[in-house]
């Protein structure tokens, strides 16, 4: 990738670092090459990954990633997991291929590709509208991505619709897609239930309560919908892991979705929030933990801040450049750098703290360290 095309993803990112107007993570972001998963291992969880690592906005609640790569592809997919499904249409020279399909009581994920007299054709997602045999339409799924946000780019061609309107467990969904306003498929996928968690107790801590109102866990994707108390009327955002038995999930960059904020609030006037972490496994754990790690607001850092924590990364062998973030006031900087090959998600998540520590009070932002851990045995 050419330092242009770098410098322009760079400002894509850092511009929608507004946070009057953008409630939720950057859309770009971009998925690893599938994880190593080790088959002696009863669940599947990344470990190391090689990455160029293009930014590393400092955003509300969390350290965003964007990365670049060669291959995209979903990471709690995988060929084992999907429904081939083989179905093309021609109109005007231009074909329409139903490649194959998913569906769990959390999503619907359906790969398709254009191509014009046999040559691929590398377009945009088209126009598309997803039935049941029953005429229930499926919307897109709200994975962290507005209107105004392209996708993630490791979820990039494919359609991603939202199951939760699909009652009872049904063995297979009968489903009909149009595409393109012209194209128009019906198939069936086998549909694999969900394991859902009902609202669990408030955790105290700092003064501040957390709770989990619902989650939804499937071989795909693990949904939450999480409330908190706030110390005021800003915009608050939980970070939150997950880990089934203890092995934290959805490491890899832009496998932790924010969900866009809403006006949903709890019975007590508390925000609440959806968080989408795409990741799968073997088989379903014992024991689920949501550990938030802190709370935090949309947070700005100086120049000489970013400075301090690219010496720190410098001295675990991981080059930085300090960069401008963005041409928006406020005036703030991120950094710019390459991850070793063989980093591990979690050795990096302990280096980026010792970074931001030594980075020092941001320009502005505030944060609430936790944490609040709430852990629930599954049937």
């Amino acid at each position: 990738m050419d330092q242009k095309t770098i410098h322009k993803l760079l400002d894509n990112i850092a511009e929608r670092n507004m946070p009057d107007s953008v409630d939720i993570l950057p859309g770009l972001q971009s998925q690893l090459d599938k994880p190593i998963r080790t088959p002696a291992s009863p669940l599947r969880y990344p470990s190391k990954a090689a990455a160029i690592l293009v930014a590393c906005l400092l955003f509300v609640a969390t350290t965003v990633y964007a990365i670049v790569q060669l291959q995209i592809q979903d990471p709690a997919l995988d060929e084992s997991m999907v429904t081939q499904i083989n179905l093309s249409q021609t109109i005007d020279d231009i074909t329409v291929t139903v490649d194959w399909a998913y569906a769990d009581a959390n999503r619907i994920v359906i790969a398709y590709s254009m191509s014009d007299e046999d040559n691929p054709l590398d377009a945009a997602i088209p126009t598309n509208q997803l039935w049941d045999s029953e005429g229930h339409r499926f919307l897109s799924v709200p994975v962290g991505y507005h209107l105004d946000q392209p996708l993630p780019e490791m979820l990039r061609g494919n359609l991603h619709y939202d199951a939760s309107i699909v009652k009872g467990e049904p063995e297979s969904l009968d489903l009909r897609l149009r595409l393109r306003g012209d194209f128009s498929f019906e198939f069936s996928v086998p549909f694999i239930p969900g394991v859902r968690i009902e609202q669990q107790p408030v955790v105290e801590h700092a003064g501040l309560g957390v709770n989990i109102e619902w989650a939804v866990i499937t071989p795909s994707m693990t949904r939450v919908f999480i409330c908190y108390d706030t110390p005021n009327d800003d915009t608050w955002v939980p970070s939150l892991r997950v880990k089934f038995d203890g092995h934290p999930i959805g490491l890899e960059p832009g496998a932790h979705i924010l969900g866009m904020k809403t006006n949903n609030e709890d019975a007590n006037g508390r925000p609440c929030r959806e968080h989408f972490f795409l990741d799968t496994y073997d088989q379903l754990p014992d024991q689920v933990t949501f550990l938030v790690r802190h709370l935090q607001t949309a947070t700005y850092y100086s120049e000489e801040s970013m400075q301090r924590a690219a010496e720190v990364l410098a001295g675990h062998g991981i080059e930085s450049e300090v960069v401008r973030n963005g041409h928006l006031p406020p005036v703030s900087y991120i950094l710019s750098f390459t991850l070793p090959p063989t980093i591990d998600y979690v050795e990096f998540d302990r280096i980026w703290d010792e970074a931001l520590l030594a980075a020092g009070e941001p320009l502005s932002g505030e944060s609430i360290e936790g944490p609040w851990e709430i852990t629930v045995d599954l049937p």
